[in-house]
């Protein structure tokens, strides 16, 4: 099986070990769109995303959704809820067609019992997402929509090296990101673009003025 891992907790395996991980991995193709598991369901698998574009969202009572944390490649998810036989605190949604491994929760356990090193990795990796989840939480908490935009596009150009810059993302998931709705997001953009903050095409963004972006205020 050709297989992209580079999940923290399975790094620095040797062949052998690997090639153990390699016999309990059942592989999956989903089309965009499409639920690998609901908030709520009994966890029995733990996922590592092969290929594709995986988010963890939560749904509001009115059906609005909360990116909660988008999966890289590679990456696994559902850690915490396997290891300890919960439910999934969050929907895993495919945003496109996506080829997805998983361990059964009995395999995987007696993979780390005799792999212990997994699990020591595995305590690492959860430590990261809650430092990503204490984050998420202040951001969303401490600062306004435009707030959070500003600080967005303000990293993005810096990450670009221009201030003119391609959105990586589409809107809806950058909404999403921000903690917002599409329709906000919008409205927000239009008022920096109104205010002359920025210029907008497409995905295409350009800072205009710096200064003033930076200068907008938490709540």
């Amino acid at each position: 099986m050709n297989i992209k891992i580079n999940a923290l907790i399975f790094s620095d395996l040797d062949k052998s070990t690997f090639d153990e991980l390699k016999k309990v991995l059942i592989s999956k193709t989903f089309k965009g769109g499409e639920i690998i598991f609901n908030e709520g369901d009994r966890s029995n698998h733990l996922f590592i995303l092969s290929t594709g574009e995986v988010d963890l969202v939560k749904y509001s009572p009115d059906g609005r959704e909360r990116l909660i944390r988008s999966v890289d490649e590679g990456e696994t998810f559902a850690e915490a809820a396997v290891f300890f036989g919960e439910e999934y605190p969050a929907t895993a949604v495919c945003r496109t067609d996506s080829t997805i491994l998983s361990i059964e929760r009995k395999k995987f356990i007696n993979f780390i019992k005799t792999n212990p090193e997994v699990s020591l990795k595995m305590m690492g990796s959860m430590a990261k997402l809650l430092r990503h989840l204490n984050r998420l939480v202040a951001e969303i908490s401490m600062k306004s929509v435009p707030a959070r935009l500003a600080r967005y596009l303000i990293a993005e150009s810096k990450e670009a090296g221009s201030n003119r810059f391609e959105l990586k993302i589409k809107k809806t998931e950058l909404a999403f990101k921000l903690g917002t709705i599409s329709e906000t997001l919008s409205r927000t953009l239009k008022k920096f673009k109104d205010d002359g903050l920025i210029s907008v095409s497409g995905k295409l963004i350009e800072i205009l003025n710096s200064s003033g972006l930076s200068s907008i205020k938490d709540k």
